[in-house]
């Protein structure tokens, strides 16, 4: 009896049963995964079943199959670091220590301080209002760009602020809270105080308020948080690719947008193996499209690429542009792992960063995979990483 008060205990308080076969946690799998709205909710409770299940003797033997293993082992993953990657989360792998996370001194005072333009509240209202003749007139040196990225909906000012020790990037929103919205500044150090060059980068990050509105000063800096900035930058600053159709503009004096794109994705490069400081990296999900998988079987990739029918070489293709972890092992380029995101899991309904440069293309580099491919690309890592099919058409 006592057992039983403490099993029921330990279920998520919506009710939920135990399922008892695979088919049926593959169908509770599915649901979860269709009910996401960002791969970290996967931390927020609703995916507590398996785990509370684990306790069931009657269930030791299937969870300790390897088909259990292989088709529910890569979601517990994810549910796991996501769990430990919520605010009051203890012993969360990303830590923040706000005390030695901005201390820096001398040549580098500067290394999360907000660039001067975006204190200057004229450069502000130019910003907010879209004036770029101005902002060219006054402002026109260092690289700025406004573009809509693959994974937006709407059109962000990227600037680049260089120094002989370290590079600032300002990332802000266009279009939102009176025409603009806060400002997000990644940090990429390459040498130390002394300019000796550093064995690999450092990424910082820091959020700073633009709207005097909010209640905070103009320009005042607020913690950063760690887990909305590690979502998208695992390994520094993020290639400027602009949406198929969108418009980019420079606002730099003298520069066609191509060429300034080009040169700062050159910039960017540079950063690709940038370590963020300030965080642990133990404890994530496992890295997404590992260089061998075991199920990544033809019968896998059929069924994960539909509603595209593959024939031989494509199929070969396909398997090839899985292996993530060529590049994105953690020493070349940062580790796609859990929690994914924004919204890159099955049954998104906005475009993931994933997404974004899966179906663009620009990944994996040099690819010659057909717009289609390249949308089954995209859903056979979906499938893969969070285990089985996941219920994907």
């Amino acid at each position: 009896m006592l057992w039983a008060l403490i099993f029921f205990w330990i279920l998520p308080a919506r009710g939920e049963s135990c399922p008892t076969t695979l088919p049926a946690w593959e169908r509770w799998r599915a649901e979860v995964l269709s009910d996401l709205k960002t791969p970290a909710d996967l931390g927020d409770g609703r995916a507590d079943l398996i785990e509370a299940c684990a306790a069931e003797p009657t269930l030791t033997r299937l969870y300790g199959s390897p088909e259990f293993h292989r088709a529910m082992g890569p979601l517990r993953q994810a549910i796991q670091a996501s769990a430990s990657l919520q605010p009051k989360a203890p012993n969360s792998p990303v830590l923040l220590d706000p005390d030695t996370y901005y201390a820096a001194a001398g040549k580098l005072a500067d290394l999360t301080a907000l660039p001067a333009p975006f204190v200057d509240r004229r450069f502000l209202r130019a910003l907010s209002g879209g004036a770029i003749a101005e902002i060219q007139r006054r402002w026109g040196r260092a690289p700025l760009v406004r573009y809509q990225p693959l994974f937006f909906e709407t059109d962000v000012y990227v600037a680049l602020m260089r120094s002989p020790l370290f590079d600032r990037w300002v990332h802000v929103f266009a279009g939102r809270m009176h025409g603009i919205s806060d400002a997000i500044l990644l940090s990429i150090q390459h040498r130390d105080a002394d300019g000796r060059p550093l064995e690999r980068p450092l990424a910082r990050f820091a959020e700073y308020t633009l709207n005097p509105s909010a209640g905070r000063p103009l320009g005042g800096r607020r913690p950063a948080t760690s887990l909305n900035c590690f979502q998208c930058h695992r390994a520094g600053a993020m290639p400027l690719i602009p949406t198929e159709g969108s418009h980019p503009i420079s606002l730099t004096r003298g520069r066609e947008v191509g060429d300034l794109l080009s040169d700062m994705n050159a910039v960017v490069e540079e950063s690709a193996r940038a370590l963020p400081v300030g965080f642990t990296l133990a404890g994530l999900g496992p890295p997404m499209g590992p260089v061998s998988a075991p199920g990544r079987t033809d019968a896998f990739l059929d069924s994960c690429a539909r509603p595209v029918t593959l024939d031989g070489p494509t199929r070969r293709s396909l398997r090839q542009a899985m292996a993530c972890t060529t590049c994105h092992d953690g020493s070349t380029l940062g580790v796609l792992n859990a929690p994914l995101g924004p919204h890159d899991f099955p049954h998104a309904t906005r475009y993931g960063i994933v997404e974004g440069f899966v179906r663009s293309g620009a990944m994996p580099p040099d690819n010659d995979l057909s717009p289609e491919a390249r949308g089954a690309l995209y859903r056979c890592l979906m499938a893969e990483y969070y285990g089985g099919m996941a219920g994907l058409p």
